[in-house]
């Protein structure tokens, strides 16, 4: 960079880079904190499979490709920031699911999914060079 100081998804990308373990640990607990949040919000009686369940789960397909994909799209030094937000996506949709009255299994299969993309994008990505593609 010419002068120009770190924006904040290289500062972030940095971090992940430098501990990723400890990103993944603390992300995970902050999800699982979250999660537990969920069912008390929710009453079990009207809880149904509907058309929102479907694009709830159509949203976190897509975000897990996006985590996958993504990487070649975006500039290497930022791009671990960008991998762990888009890698959030599963569980930030089961959960927006779950409160537009969706079985709660479709917020834990968000939950699981976002958590197996942390731990890719912790342990594969953050182990790949800032300059490679």
């Amino acid at each position: 960079m010419s002068g120009q100081p770190p924006t904040a998804s290289e500062r972030l990308s940095e971090l992940i880079a430098r501990k990723p373990l400890v990103a993944l640990l603390t992300t995970a607990v902050v999800l699982l904190l979250i999660a537990s949040s969920g069912p008390p919000a929710v009453s079990g009686d009207d809880l149904r499979i509907s058309p929102l369940t479907w694009i709830g789960v159509v949203l976190m397909a897509w975000g897990a490709i996006a985590t996958v994909v993504a990487p070649r799209f975006v500039m290497p030094a930022g791009r671990l920031a960008v991998d762990w937000a888009l890698a959030l996506t599963p569980f930030l949709f089961g959960f927006a699911a779950l409160m537009f009255g969706s079985p709660l299994l479709v917020m834990w299969i968000g939950l699981v999914v976002s958590i197996v993309l942390l731990v890719w994008v912790a342990l594969v990505q953050a182990r790949r060079p800032a300059t490679s593609p």
